[in-house]
């Protein structure tokens, strides 16, 4: 995995407003189950609906 200390920062990698908003949608609805998938720094992050943020390294 890269150095955190010289990645990115996500928000220039990802629409943070977006994503936020999504999640609120899902959380004002009752929704449990929404998550979002995305690539950043080589891994695949997977955000959920209930605040759980999943990182693996891609091969």
């Amino acid at each position: 995995m890269n150095d955190p200390t010289v990645l990115p920062p996500l928000y220039e990698v990802v629409d943070t407003d977006a994503l936020n908003a999504l999640f609120e949608r899902a959380w004002d609805s009752g929704e449990s189950d929404v998550s979002v998938t995305f690539r950043y720094a080589g891994c695949v992050v997977t955000v959920e609906g209930m605040g759980r943020v999943v990182v693996r390294k891609t091969a």
